[in-house]
């Protein structure tokens, strides 16, 4: 059995909110929490493996003729190797919501069973079904519905006909857990639960929650629990609001962020027939901005289970900016859908570009922990990815894994990027760039898991590809960094300057936000290092670098000072005793914002983006190399550099960099 242990998120959402401590934005204790899906937790231990599939026989459910499942997926199917268990020793609940999009077209029909899967069995059980309150973002139980005992459970499906059957309301979400005593034994008695995640591609905001006193502080609680895909829990419908036969399109996504005049546009939608018998045929569009571009014939056998379609249109004659891009049915056997009709359509938007800028760094941010036993794999990958490349402005966000072993490297600024990016250590993202790609993001977050049971050469190969595949968003804006430091104050200043397309506004939006980061070199201590023989164990004296020290002004970045199509930010900020100024480092990049409401993050995680980045020593300039690539005939020199960013007052012997009055910029050898 492939036995995986699941850690709290840290942070909850709790029925008591006296006892609820959590992770608000810029690291505030409070009540008010990071919302659903932006979860911070801790990750299993063969975080990035997946489980192979048992060839194990599983029960079908017995429905009747008018009776459908529904749920976070739709069929039999159970991984009998994936079973997990949580890091408690106790009774505790699991379950699931179904939320209103779950539920869909089950509204008004009659809910007449429940099966939950389970990696053995647990002995008698207690099922319970209830309304709950999400609003607040804390998973605050309403009514209960049903209160039923299971006598005896087994290995697989337990299917549950209800004694009672609930009448489906719309907008309702339905909690729905069972009982069981998690144990704490090293056996796979510890491991009783199951996810879909080897097979389902689609974890859920509410697809994995527990109740108990997780978090020991002597109340119990509902928790968010992340890295373990959602609970195989399932519901049995009799009636509701289906059509005869009907298709269902959701979850369109396209291949890059950004296109140009002439690309093909590969564009990935999911499909699924949600009537009550499935059509034998259908017709697919894909249309910009209203405008059919293609059409697609039966492209796959539809079946109750979602499954995965992709496509590809030609663009050319778009202007710069954003434009629409739709899935849509187009008839169903020959004839044009006229129910549930809302579901027919997806669409996206599909950003054009004409102009672009060379890419100066990419930004990297690292988020480790001295008691993650398997960060230091995280550690070394991301060193053998920087021997590979040149182009890397690394930073290390440092959280606390384990409360009892506190990291020294945590600043306030990191529960935010901690809570926003990622749902587990050691994770990295890159260019905040969102990677559409289950096999490297499993978890449907910024930062994707970084170790991996290969060689760090290996997993660094790998990476390598993924920043030249995926997240190599177009550069709209030079970033040139001058900055000064003053050892007897410890005062630095820094100057971020530079350049954007014309179109950068209508690319990255008015709201687009400059952010200023300091590092730190050469800092050591104890680290938790899964590596050191067959226990792990803790190692002293440990190497930290490009460990993040401050976010300037703050972790959310600020308004860029444009003036025309040039912008100017300045920044100030004191170097503090404890940090030794020899070894620090600027980062600065351009991106999407952080948005942060009342203390609740409100970006999505595909909306987080960075165009472009660039890291200084402390007291040094770069040579802002990057500007807009428009031509002019009599451009002159108005800047000269080595290659080290010095100024040049004259040509100097070597390789000069000179910057020119049209904003181009080359190179010459100097004789």
């Amino acid at each position: 059995m492939k036995k995986t242990l699941l850690c709290l998120v840290a942070f909850f959402l709790s029925v008591t909110l006296v006892s609820a401590q959590g992770v608000r934005a810029e690291g505030t204790p409070s009540v008010a929490l990071v919302k659903k899906g932006m979860t911070l937790g801790i990750s299993p231990k063969d975080m990035g493996k997946t489980p192979s599939k048992l060839n194990a026989p599983v029960s079908r459910i017995s429905l009747d003729p008018d009776e459908r499942l529904f749920g976070y997926y739709t069929t039999d199917e159970l991984d009998l190797t994936a079973g997990v268990g949580l890091n408690y020793n106790g009774e505790l609940r699991a379950g699931l919501c179904f939320t209103p999009d779950v539920i869909g077209k089950a509204v008004g029909g009659q809910l007449t069973k429940i099966r939950f899967g389970l990696a053995l069995s647990i002995g008698s059980t207690n099922l319970r079904i209830q309304t709950v309150d999400v609003s607040t973002g804390y998973i605050i139980p309403g009514e209960t519905l049903v209160e039923q005992t299971v006598a005896n459970t087994v290995a697989g499906w337990n299917d549950v006909t209800l004694n009672n059957p609930i009448t489906l309301e719309e907008g309702v979400y339905y909690l729905v857990s069972f009982s069981y005593m998690q144990t704490n034994t090293g056996t796979e008695a510890d491991f009783p639960l199951l996810h879909d995640g080897s097979f389902n591609t689609n974890p859920g905001d509410y697809g994995f929650l527990a109740y108990g006193d997780l978090n020991g502080l002597g109340s119990s609680s509902w928790y968010f629990i992340t890295g373990g895909g959602n609970l195989c829990i399932q519901g049995v419908v009799k009636g509701g609001s289906y059509a005869e036969k009907d298709i269902t399109l959701s979850g369109v996504v396209l291949d890059k962020a950004f296109y140009k005049n002439g690309d093909a546009v590969a564009v990935g939608w999911y499909i699924a027939s949600t009537g009550i018998t499935v059509p034998t045929s259908y017709t697919l569009g894909l249309a910009i901005d209203g405008n059919e571009m293609a059409t697609v014939k039966t492209p796959v056998t539809l079946t109750p289970q979602s499954q995965a379609l992709t496509g590809n249109v030609t663009i050319s004659g778009l202007t710069s900016g954003s434009h629409t891009l739709s899935v849509y049915v187009k008839d169903i056997d020959g004839s044009v859908p006229t129910e549930n009709v809302e579901d027919d359509n997806v669409e996206t938007t599909l950003q054009v570009y004409s102009e672009t800028l060379p890419r100066q760094k990419h930004l990297i941010e690292q988020f480790t922990s001295t008691s993650c036993g398997y960060c230091p794999n995280g550690y070394d990958m991301l060193n053998a990815l920087t021997s590979m490349r040149d182009d890397i402005a690394w930073v290390a966000v440092h959280g606390n894994m384990n409360p009892n072993y506190p990291d020294e490297y945590v600043i306030a600024s990191n529960d935010t990027l901690l809570a926003f990016e990622i749902s587990g250590y050691p994770s990295a993202s890159f260019n905040r760039s969102f990677i559409n790609d289950a096999s490297i993001n499993g978890y449907g977050t910024l930062g994707v898991v970084i170790s991996y049971g290969a060689s760090a050469q290996q997993v660094a190969s790998m990476f390598n590809e993924v920043m030249n595949t995926y997240t190599n968003v177009p550069s709209f804006a030079s970033i040139e960094l001058a900055t000064t430091y003053d050892p007897a104050t410890r005062k630095a200043n820094i100057k971020v300057s530079g350049k954007g397309v014309e179109d950068f506004k209508a690319l990255m939006g008015d709201d687009a936000v400059i952010s200023v980061y300091l590092t730190e070199d050469g800092l050591t201590s104890s680290q938790l290092d899964y590596n050191q023989g067959p226990m792990g164990g803790w190692v002293n004296n440990y190497p930290h670098n490009h460990v993040l020290r401050a976010t300037v002004p703050g972790v959310c970045g600020v308004p860029i000072n444009w003036n025309g199509n040039a912008y100017e930010n300045d920044f100030s900020v004191t170097i503090d005793d404890a940090w030794n100024a020899e070894n620090m480092s600027v980062v600065a990049f351009i991106s999407r914002p952080i948005k942060v409401e009342d203390g609740y993050i409100m970006t999505s995680p595909t909306d987080a983006f960075v165009t472009n980045a660039e890291v200084v020593k402390l007291g040094e300039t770069s040579t802002g190399i990057s500007t807009p690539a428009v031509s002019e005939e009599n451009a002159v020199e108005v800047a000269r550099y080595a290659l080290d960013g010095t100024q040049l007052s004259a040509p100097t012997k070597g390789i000069n960099i000179i910057k020119m009055s049209d904003g181009t910029t080359k190179k010459v050898i100097v004789k």
